[in-house]
């Protein structure tokens, strides 16, 4: 677990199907800065309707997104220090991610379009309005 003296840090929130490698460029300017950054990777939701027929295809899905963030990770953030990655099931809730955000003045949280604004919610239940900045990739 990370310690921070009140700083200000940067989140990533991204869609599974986000994880291509025209994205991870995008995000390499990430490895760049000194801040802390969190990245939160959604795994892409399923309807019942459409159930699949493998047995664990969640964790295999899971399994397949981190190797591909510690992919990229080796790439651009080889000497980030103040990195916390979390593949999740569903939306952002402190039950699913897990994130210790102590000592974290301000979040920069970055979103694409595509995702909406599903982290808001469970970021409000931990930083007031004026210590949240949410931006948009492009």
């Amino acid at each position: 677990m990370l310690s921070f003296a009140q700083v200000e840090a940067n989140l990533l929130y991204i869609q599974e199907d986000e994880l291509k490698p025209e994205f991870q460029k995008r995000l390499c300017f990430f490895s760049r800065t000194t801040e802390p950054l969190f990245i939160i990777i959604q795994l892409k939701v399923s309807s019942i309707a459409s159930e699949p027929m493998i047995n664990n295809l969640k964790e295999i899905r899971k399994d397949k997104a981190v190797k591909k963030v510690d992919n990229w990770i080796s790439i651009c953030f080889a000497k980030h220090q103040k990195l916390v990655v979390k593949v999740i099931d569903g939306l952002p809730k402190p039950s699913n991610t897990n994130l210790d955000f102590t000592g974290i003045r301000k979040l920069s949280v970055y979103r694409s379009s595509a995702l909406g604004d599903k982290i808001s919610p469970f970021l409000k239940g931990q930083f007031s309005s004026e210590n949240l900045e949410f931006k948009l990739f492009t």
